[in-house]
């Protein structure tokens, strides 16, 4: 007799996304599942979060993705091996707003043209004084 044994592969994958990531708005994320392990090998990986109310999925083992809006994402890669076994670690995408020059106050250009109006009209109110006084 003779009896054949088939072993198969069980031991899932280990997904690793990577650390948190921070960016302002418009900027490119980039993703990088490459840390990722299997015993024998993983086939795909697969990036999902919401955007703007809708699904996104990305494939590949590096991925990107221009973030417009601000906010948190909760990103999940989910790796599989040629088994089918899975794994899915998270990570979070952080995006702020874009930041600004102005701290309220008026810019030096600005301030540069009020200081050359100003200096005019005491120029022009001289001017009128002195010819009011000789008249």
């Amino acid at each position: 007799d003779t009896l054949t044994v088939t072993v198969l592969d069980s031991d899932p994958p280990g997904a690793v996304a990577g650390d948190d990531i921070a960016l302002v708005e418009g900027h490119l994320a980039t993703f990088d599942g490459s840390n990722s392990t299997d015993n024998v090998g993983i086939v795909s990986w697969t990036w999902t979060f919401e955007y703007k109310g809708t699904q996104q999925v990305l494939p590949g083992e590096t991925a990107t993705f221009t973030l417009r809006k601000t906010g948190e994402y909760n990103v999940t890669l989910t790796v599989a091996d040629a088994r089918g076994n899975t794994a899915e670690d998270n990570m979070v995408v952080t995006v702020k707003e874009q930041p600004t020059d102005d701290d309220g106050g008026l810019s030096l250009a600005l301030i540069g043209v009020l200081a050359i109006a100003v200096a005019l009209l005491v120029v022009a109110a001289v001017v009128i004084k002195r010819r009011s006084a000789t008249e």
